[in-house]
Formats: C-alpha cells, structure tokens, sequence
C-alpha cells in the first residue's frame, strides 16, 4: 500500500481535516474485526457487493446508524472510481437479498485518492446528517459496499480491507479456528450478465465499523499467551490504546468474539477467556456506570418494556449480574470492559462450561449518577460456545420441520435460533400439548419438565427460506 491517509464525508459535504474537532460526537462503533488487515478484497472485477450480517443475536435493541468508518484501496490512485454504502434486507435463506426492493438504503460515493499512480489506501468517516432507522430490529440487515464494474482489475479499482483467517494471517479471526468456518457473516452478491450469483466468504471481516445512537454492547475473546506465541498482534497491543485495560492486551472483536473457544475445541492451543466492551459516548462527562447483565435464554417475543428501554435478557432463568464498572476514557470512545477467565488450561471449570453452555445472552444497562440522564440498555449481543452434546441442523421449505422425541424423564431441552425464526410444539404421546410457541432469531428457549414419551417438534417460520438451530436436550 503506497500511503494511508483520513477523510471525513458529512453527508453531502466533504471536510478537510482541520475541521474534525468540530465534527458533532458519533455514536457508539460496533464492528466484527479483529483489529488486523491481512488483505484488500472485492467480489470479482464484475459489478459486485461485500456485505458483513447484522444479526439480531448481536444488535437486537441497536436502531439508529449515524456514521460509517470504511478503509477502502485503489489499485490505480489517479483515477476516480465510484461505489455505493448499501443497507440490504436478509433474503431468507441466510443471504443479502439481490432484489431492488431489499435495499433499506444506499449511498452513492465517487472516490478519488490522489496523483501519481499505484495502490493507496484511504479511511473514510461518513457521518450522516440524517440518520438511518433501522426498521425492524427483529431481522437481519447486511451493510456492505457495492462495487463497479472494473476491467482493469486486479490493476485498477476499489476494494476493501478485511481479515481472513488462516494460519499465515496476522490474527485468527475464525471463531474456533479455521475448523469452524460456520460464521455465515460475510457474503458477496455479483451482478452480471448471466444471473445474480450470491455467496458466503467464510470468516473475513471486512474493516469497517458502523456507529448506532443506541449504547452498544460487543463480546471479545483474550488469550494473551496463545496471542503472543503465535505472534497476533491486533489494534489492543499493549501500549496502543489508552484506557484498555492490561489484562484485555489482545481483546478480539472479531468471530472469535462471537464463538470463543474456551476450551481448545480444536486443539490448537487455543484457551480463550471472554469479556463485553459497552461503549456509550452519550454518557460522557456524566460520571456513567454500567451493569451487565447476562443468561443462557431469552425474552421472546415479548421483550420486558422497563421505561427506558427494551430487556432482552431472561432474568428468570441461569442469570448473573457483573459490576458496576465506571466509565472511562478507552481507545477513543467512552465505555466499560467486563471479563470472565475460565481459570488455567485444561480446568475443570472449562470442561463443564462446554456441558453447560451454548449461547450465552448478554445485555448492559448504563446509568448516570446525575438524575438528569435517564439510564439507557444496550443491544443483545449473543455468544456461542461448543455445547457438547447438542445437535444443529437446517430447516428449509424441502424439510421445514424437524421432531426429537424424549426417552426417559429429562430436566430440559434448550433450544437456540442461531438464525431465522423458528416455532416450537411441544407433543404428549403424539398429541400437542402446546400451540406454536415462535422462537425469534438469535434468541433461546428452554422448556422444562419433559416426560417419557414426550416430543420436540421445530418448524420453518413462515417467510423464512433457511434457518439453522440448535437443541440440547438434558
């Protein structure tokens, strides 16, 4: 890359630099990035996309976008080249839709980087005069760039910064490892000629951050001796963010931050701890203070209206409450970290926790000691963790339902929406017992007390194309 430089767009108008200190505060960034960028990536030459999933398991509560953060190359910086900042709707089976109508939003941008010639990289912040209200925040939205037709390329045109996962890369951003490439998170669309064709990109993170007026709420994993063994160093290492605490050196923000790996699932080494990073630069100056809140289900559907703000979190079931932690000044943003060691390699804590667990709900309130600043909760953000013993699998229009019957008396069967809505009937000898209990994407749901003789059936939601589930039954 021949040079890396900043500029702000304020949507319509461009800034120079000089006038950053008067820009307004932005929100509160929420990105699924490692912090390193071991490439700049597009769809293909042909008029294409490359979309990150903003699933409700991680930004449900999350509504209103008010800036962008992008890093975007030019193969050729003499020339201009132009691009759009789209929002797209799911198309239901897991994908972004390819339809004019899926489009929630779009940005037109004509780019151009310099003189002389060559590969150079430039960050944009696009800060929006009018922000974008999400309208459903129940579903699925994928924000992306959608690129021009370029004939030159790989020697000339855009793309985009991202972080693969790999053992040559910089960091690991698989979750779990390269083993685990179920992320699903990153998707690419190619308009052409002959047909759209969509498709996934396993485990990339694409470097951009999108900013939500909404306090925002994102788990990380750290492991700092399997970090420096291997030589990951990402935009934490010590000494280069002031205010993140020590211990959190190698925090990563990426997949791995969705599906830590707590008990080296892969043996690789890996023997991750876990943490939260709330952000809430609204709060600043206000002597702020966070509580987290975290449990293994889900309200759903009917989220716990508590006047300022939304619960998402089932307090009825496991629950734990962590802090308060005061806010503070961190790595240019105003918030609080919370974190969770496991204990040493090979604990026996660690052993159970995989028994235990698979999705880990997790959900902060941020308050003010000032009376004058009404508290605010953050969005849901979902982790997911090996959950020895469950069973996953895809629901689809070709086999829309699936049925677990119970043998003996069990305590409880779990089951977790990792995406697309789903329903639940409960059957006594073949007989149900319940209606259709709906379980909304990203959420959990146990159902207790199950006799011999008793079954499980799960269905496709209706609308939906693909939905992938997990149950467990204990």
């Amino acid at each position: 890359m021949r040079s890396i430089c900043i500029k702000l767009i304020f949507v319509f108008f461009v800034l120079t630099l000089n006038l950053i200190g008067q820009i307004p505060r932005p929100g509160n960034p929420f990105s699924i990035f490692d912090g390193t960028a071991e490439a700049s990536i597009r769809f293909g030459k042909n008029e294409n996309g490359l979309y990150m999933a903003y699933r409700p398991s991680i930004i449900r509560g999350l509504r209103t976008i008010d800036m962008f953060y992008i890093v975007l190359q030019d193969e050729d910086c003499q020339t201009t080249e132009s691009l759009k900042l789209e929002i797209r709707k799911d198309n239901g089976e897991g994908l972004p839709g390819i339809k004019n109508s899926d489009v929630v939003w779009s940005l037109p941008l004509n780019i151009s980087m310099g003189f002389g010639g060559g590969p150079a990289s430039e960050v944009y912040l696009i800060k929006l005069i009018n922000p974008i209200t999400l309208p459903d925040i129940d579903k699925t939205y994928w924000i992306g760039l959608h690129f021009q037709y370029t004939q030159a390329w790989p020697h000339d045109g855009l793309s985009v910064h991202a972080s693969g996962a790999g053992p040559t890369r910089n960091c690991e951003e698989a979750p779990r490892g390269m083993g685990y490439a179920k992320s699903e998170l990153c998707a690419g669309i190619e308009f052409n000629s002959t047909g759209i064709k969509t498709g996934f990109w396993n485990n990339v993170g694409l470097k951009m951050v999108v900013y939500f007026k909404e306090p925002v709420l994102q788990g990380f994993a750290w492991n700092n001796g399997y970090s420096k063994k291997k030589g990951y160093y990402n935009f934490c290492k010590p000494g280069t963010s002031p205010g993140i605490p020590a211990k959190y050196a190698f925090a990563n923000f990426g997949y791995a931050g969705i599906w830590p790996d707590v008990n080296d699932f892969l043996n690789e080494g890996r023997w991750d701890d876990f943490g939260w990073r709330v952000v809430a630069n609204q709060f600043l100056g206000t002597d702020a203070y966070a509580l987290l809140y975290i449990s293994d289900s889900t309200f759903d559907p009917m989220w716990l209206n508590t006047g300022f703000g939304y619960l998402y979190v089932n307090p009825f079931t496991f629950s734990r409450i962590l802090g308060p932690e005061r806010l503070r000044w961190m790595d240019g943003n105003y918030g609080a970290m919370f974190g969770l060691s496991l204990g040493k390699q090979k604990d026996i804590l660690r052993g159970y926790f995989v028994l235990r667990f698979g999705p880990l709900h997790a959900q902060a309130l941020v308050f003010s000691l000032k009376l004058y600043n009404a508290p605010a909760w953050s969005n849901l953000f979902t982790m997911d963790f090996e959950w020895k013993g469950k069973e996953e699998f895809f629901l689809t229009p070709a086999k829309s339902s699936r049925l677990f019957n119970i043998k003996g008396n069990h305590k409880k069967a779990t089951i977790h929406s990792v995406y697309g809505d789903v329903s639940v009937i409960i059957l006594r000898n073949g007989v149900p017992i319940t209606g259709k209990i709906p379980l909304l994407s990203g959420c959990t749901k146990s159902i207790y007390s199950l006799m011999n003789g008793d079954s499980i059936k799960i269905l496709l939601g209706n609308g939906r194309k693909r939905s992938r589930v997990e149950i467990k039954i204990y």
